[in-house]
């Protein structure tokens, strides 16, 4: 292992790190906007196939986002991988001068990491690798799928593993690794969307 390794660590992290920032933020403006929705009754009690269009669409995005942080392919950057060659290269990992004595990692620490990642995203892998990516011949039971529960866990535990490897492999402590609005991006919603049209006209 030498300098190069640490390299491709840091660029992938930052792919990965990009990657999580958008699905963290997506989500977040997904579940705002469902409280705005559900504060407005007359909104929320308008039949519509907007709503099945507005669940499906954000489940998709949501569930490839963590799919694709989860898989350990050899062609793949992803988080799991990233963990899985740290966790293979622990003592190279330790010597990055910026670590102190208290920052040093072990083996096991980072495969409890990955484990639990696994472990709440295994409903949300299932359901992107059976329905989502390609329909496969196997059935499904609905118990294998992940509920609105299983989605924010999930993102939830990238979010933590975010904010732990970041110091790690970039020397920098991460705040808050939610991306923050400088506008309120639900103004769009202050103003009425459609025109009546006037036919006359």
């Amino acid at each position: 292992m030498d300098k190069n390794t640490h390299l491709k660590w840091q660029e992938w992290f930052g792919i990965v790190h990009s990657e999580i920032e958008d699905l963290l933020y997506n989500h977040y403006l997904h579940n705002e906007l469902q409280n705005i929705i559900n504060r407005n009754s007359d909104i929320a009690n308008t039949q519509s196939n907007m709503w099945r269009y507005f669940f499906i669409t954000h489940v998709t995005y949501v569930a490839m986002g963590i799919r694709r942080q989860i898989k350990d392919n050899n062609d793949s950057v992803s988080l799991i991988r990233l963990l899985r060659e740290m966790s293979e290269n622990i003592q190279f990992l330790n010597n990055f001068e910026h670590l102190k004595s208290g920052d040093l990692l072990g083996k096991d620490e980072i495969r409890n990491d990955m484990n639990e990642v696994f472990g709440v995203s295994k409903k949300i892998e299932t359901l992107a690798d059976r329905i989502i990516a390609h329909r496969d011949r196997r059935s499904t039971a609905q118990n294998d799928l992940p509920n609105r529960s299983d989605l924010n866990n999930s993102v939830d535990k990238l979010k933590d593993l975010l904010s732990k490897y970041h110091p790690i492999l970039t020397n920098a402590f991460l705040p808050n690794p939610m991306p923050i609005d400088q506008d309120d991006p639900f103004v769009i919603f202050d103003k009425p969307w459609r025109r009546t049209i006037n036919l006359n006209e």
